[in-house]
């Protein structure tokens, strides 16, 4: 976890979050990495990333979940990320009920 944008209590700064909502839309790939550097219970597999990209609608996709696990600061990430229309718009798949999100981004052949 990247402390510099964590509070004591591991919840993200305002700092951080106002990052995750202003960031550039050129460079979806770092606001992931952010996302998963800052993420509570990352480690304990609410984070994951598929390691094979998927073939699907005429492109390659990395897919990435995001499962909340109820931590507050977890929704608060999420909640920025909507805010950045463009990025979540690009990027945001499906979601479930109890705080599952995917999110599919388009790669490289």
């Amino acid at each position: 976890m990247n402390a510099e944008w964590l509070d004591g209590d591991g919840y993200p700064t305002d700092e951080a979050l106002e990052k995750i909502t202003k960031w550039p839309w050129e460079d979806i790939p770092g606001l992931f990495k952010f996302v998963e550097d800052i993420w509570f219970f990352a480690e304990d597999g609410y984070l994951w990333r598929d390691k094979e990209p998927l073939e699907e609608f005429g492109g390659v996709y990395q897919i990435w979940n995001l499962s909340t696990a109820g931590w507050s600061g977890n929704e608060s990430i999420i909640d920025a990320m909507k805010q950045n229309f463009i990025i979540w718009s690009q990027t945001a798949y499906s979601w479930k009920r109890g705080g599952h999100h995917q999110f599919r981004l388009k790669v490289e052949k």
